[in-house]
């Protein structure tokens, strides 16, 4: 090897050219996993599309569906006067009268729902 070989312009040119074929056997196999039409289909390892809109969890990332069940999440409250239709974190739906968001997780809650999180809305003065 002579001291041409052990340029910075050789090196620079190497580690550009090695980095492009590493980016492009990525995007490669990543094409070529193919699409499954299954009914469980996902979208980003989310959860099943689903009709009704209160359970479609489409586009919910598997952190944003475990930090619901860490706050304890659910449908239906166990708790009399506690839903989510009056907790100050709810996030109503304009269209969808039976089910809205929140603003600690994402996806759809619904307003008979609960979690431990639950705070009570403001009272306007």
């Amino acid at each position: 090897m002579n001291a041409k070989d052990y340029s910075r312009r050789n090196f620079i040119r190497r580690l550009v050219g090695g980095g492009a074929a590493i980016t492009g056997a990525g995007i490669f196999i990543q094409g070529c996993q193919g699409d499954n039409n299954s009914s469980t289909k996902t979208d980003s390892g989310s959860a099943p599309v689903s009709a009704d809109p209160c359970s479609d969890f489409s586009g919910v990332s598997a952190a944003e569906l475990e930090k619901r069940k860490k706050f304890g999440y659910v449908d239906k409250t166990p708790e009399e006067g506690k839903a989510c239709h009056n907790c100050g974190l709810f996030i109503p739906w304009e269209k969808e009268k039976t089910c809205g968001g929140c603003l600690l997780f994402k996806g759809p809650v619904h307003t008979d729902g609960y979690c431990m999180q639950w705070a009570a809305k403001a009272q306007p003065a």
